[in-house]
């Protein structure tokens, strides 16, 4: 499994850059994106 180097954004290009399911999380020492918790469940299944 290969991972991508994380992503260094501000908070406003957090916000630019996240789907209708993410969320920005704000932290005093980080920004981060995450999946909706609330919108789980909805994506494709099978």
């Amino acid at each position: 499994v290969g991972l991508d180097e994380p992503r260094i954004m501000s908070l406003d290009d957090a916000l630019e850059y996240i789907n209708d399911d993410e969320l920005v999380e704000v932290t005093p020492k980080s920004v981060r994106i995450r999946k909706d918790p609330s919108k789980a469940g909805r994506g494709r299944r099978q």
